[in-house]
């Protein structure tokens, strides 16, 4: 028998639904986002699975590549395009996003979303010196960006980047880069 999985993905839990060839729910569970628990789950509850469907988000391109790495028939789709079909829904869960991805694998109407892996950097060290300015960066944006509008008009009052202020040694944490291989 024909079975289609979808993953509906957070950082921590994965909510998955398995439907038939006639989109009926088969089997439903939420494990730990880690590609051996969610093989695990689908090798035990989803013998003949056709395709697994996983939107595109934070975690995609390394969870699609252990996935395809365990040998798992996972496809990427986008998240835009899941979004649209899966709006329809009368109630919004992680729990229903995972049906609605199952059955979109089941129908077989999507546009696949090719996923790159970085491979290996030429120059670590490179790398090594740019994501901590590039966090850097981010934080201070986060933390310190001081938008001030205009109560009348609306219109921002510092529309320039000379007053935004970037974290110094006291207010920034230490960062390891940790350069993980495939």
């Amino acid at each position: 028998m024909e079975r289609y999985v979808g993953l509906d993905v957070s950082l921590k839990l994965t909510s998955i639904c398995v439907v038939n060839q006639a989109g009926s729910i088969m089997q439903e569970g939420v494990v730990d986002s880690d590609p051996e628990a969610i093989a695990s789950f689908v090798r035990s509850k989803a013998p003949g699975t056709v395709r697994i469907g996983i939107e595109t988000g934070p975690t995609t391109t390394w969870l699609w590549t252990e996935l395809k790495r365990l040998g798992l028939p996972v496809i990427c789709i986008d998240a835009r395009h899941a979004k649209a079909v899966l709006k329809m829904q009368i109630n919004k869960s992680d729990r229903n996003d995972a049906a609605g991805i199952a059955r979109i694998m089941q129908t077989g109407r999507f546009k696949e979303v090719r996923v790159k892996d970085c491979g290996w950097p030429m120059n670590p060290r490179q790398i090594e010196s740019q994501v901590p300015g590039g966090v850097l960066m981010g934080l201070s944006y986060a933390l310190f960006e001081d938008r001030i509008l205009d109560a009348h008009t609306g219109r921002m009052v510092n529309p320039n980047l000379e007053q935004y202020k970037l974290a110094g040694p006291r207010e920034t944490p230490t960062i390891d880069v940790v350069i993980l291989e495939n």
